[in-house]
């Protein structure tokens, strides 16, 4: 899935697959059986960076997926955040590796700012706080509804693993 602003930001994720590819899953939400490795490209005005590693279940990119569809289609309202937010201002995960915020909407753009921390912080800032680094993104609403289009592709490969085996 690729986000590329007007400006030039850009953060793009793929799935490189499973954490624990040999595993089938031992019941409705097996953790192991079910984290992604994610690889990553962010570019910003602050820094351009990659990262590797397991950042999102299943079901979380699922819910990146129906957040991202609701930014779109206007079903999500904006809601803006700022210096002294917390974690309920942002589409936030398990690991903290990845956060997702939707600051504004316009007619013809919306606003979403990713954030990058720990493994997924750019190398040069490795102690950082959480959510120290973001890049924000102006996109239309179709380049978002492209994207999550991509990212629903990339995820029929990787379904949600409930079941022993």
């Amino acid at each position: 899935m690729e986000l590329k602003s007007r400006e030039g930001n850009l953060f793009a994720i793929t799935i490189v697959g499973y954490q624990f590819p040999g595993r089938t899953g031992s019941g409705p939400q097996d953790w192991d059986a079910n984290w992604l490795v994610i690889a990553g490209s962010v570019r910003s005005p602050r820094a351009s960076w990659k990262f590797h590693d397991p950042s999102l279940t299943t079901w979380e990119a699922l819910r990146l997926a129906t957040w991202l569809r609701s930014v779109a289609n206007g079903s999500q309202r904006p809601h803006p955040v700022g210096p002294d937010a917390d974690d309920g201002d942002r589409l936030v995960f398990t690991e903290p590796n990845l956060a997702f915020s939707y600051q504004a909407r316009t007619d013809e753009a919306v606003v979403i700012r990713v954030y990058a921390s720990l493994e997924a912080a750019p190398p040069q800032f490795p102690d950082d706080d959480i959510y120290d680094h973001y890049v924000e993104l102006t996109l239309s609403p179709a380049d978002v509804q492209a994207a999550v289009t991509q990212w629903e592709s990339e995820l029929k490969a990787y379904p949600v693993r409930p079941s022993g085996g």
